[in-house]
């Protein structure tokens, strides 16, 4: 029995070690969420997609940076609306760019679509489906005003096509 003692308090301590480690991985991959790694070599097909790709994560990283700005008091209500007015109308031109890249993919996946459809082979390219497009709405003046996505319930910005938690299409976009 006298020697169960240590053997005690070697185990509370170990345990105590772990949980703390554990505690500081924690906080320490918090702090380093905006470190994002390169994507991968089968997503970068051309210099010019991977170049959008690029400002795109930027973008989405400089929003986030900006939100957590105002948060924290660093940053006026003005001076935010102002400058994510400009980040999320050059992010939406960067997305508009990227959709612009993948237009011979996707009438090229259409037609293969089409044909494995039919059982047939592609003969004559299948026209684009042409989606109604519900009307842009104008732009916010209020930080407040949001929309509820369908899927996950969180509140998203008015300009918001897709939620930001779950990827739910809110609404649909006229292309320009």
């Amino acid at each position: 029995m006298p020697n169960l003692l240590p053997i005690v308090f070697i185990v509370l301590a170990s345990t105590a070690l772990v949980l703390t480690l554990l505690w500081l991985w924690q906080s320490l991959r918090h702090a380093f969420v905006h470190t994002l790694g390169a994507p991968p070599a089968s997503e970068v097909v051309s210099p010019e997609r991977a170049a959008l790709l690029a400002e795109k994560r930027t973008l989405i990283l400089a929003l986030k940076d900006l939100e957590a700005e105002r948060d924290s008091g660093k940053l006026s209500n003005d001076d935010f609306l102002d400058l994510n007015d400009q980040y999320r109308k050059r992010a939406r031109d960067v997305l508009r760019q990227l959709d612009g890249l993948l237009g011979p993919h996707r009438t090229r996946a259409q037609q293969l679509l089409g044909a494995a459809a039919d059982g047939s082979v592609v003969a004559e390219p299948v026209p684009a489906a042409v989606a109604p497009v519900a009307p842009v709405a104008p732009p916010v003046a209020a930080a407040a005003a949001v929309q509820s996505c369908t899927g996950c319930g969180l509140a998203n910005d008015m300009d918001a096509v897709f939620c930001k938690k779950c990827g739910t299409r809110l609404r649909t976009e006229a292309t320009v």
